[in-house]
């Protein structure tokens, strides 16, 4: 909800502005791997840890860190696309550098998969699309082998 919420927000302030607006959607690879062999409360453990890496990485006031799902986060910034890569190599490096062990990850810690989307907002688009083509970048970072950052990009 509150994801809903700030992101409906932001939409309509970027509309009015007609600056871009970034959605970063994060993943945290084999998650459920990692819940099944290490139990829920070392699950919790490093869901509390990545969260507070991703803000570590998240400074201005504007940058906004929701929870989107299990494992999975979103990051509202208020950028173009060239930050918003820049940004979300920034937050997969911060988890990377948790070295947090992973024995059923391929690359043996706690990695995250990334998919941006950015647009200038306007009355012609919908916010559901603006979310779901973040999805499918993130779905392709999962696809072409995790621990990536990918872009949704215009057909």
């Amino acid at each position: 909800r509150y994801l809903d919420t700030q992101l409906a927000l932001k939409w309509r302030e970027h509309m009015r502005s007609q600056l871009p607006l970034s959605i970063i959607m994060i993943d945290i690879d084999y998650f459920k791997k990692f819940n099944d062999n290490y139990g829920h409360q070392a699950g919790d453990d490093c869901l509390h840890q990545v969260a507070n890496a991703l803000l570590s990485v998240l400074r201005r006031p504007t940058d906004i860190l929701t929870r989107y799902g299990g494992e999975e986060f979103c990051a509202i910034i208020s950028c173009d696309q060239e930050d918003a890569v820049v940004m979300a190599d920034l937050l997969r490096e911060a988890i990377e550098s948790l070295h947090i062990t992973h024995i059923d990850s391929d690359k043996g810690r706690v990695s995250i998969s990334l998919g941006v989307n950015t647009t200038v907002p306007s009355k012609a688009l919908e916010l559901s699309q603006f979310i779901y083509h973040a999805d499918q970048a993130l779905y392709k970072s999962k696809h072409n082998g995790r621990d990536q950052v990918s872009c949704y990009q215009q057909a």
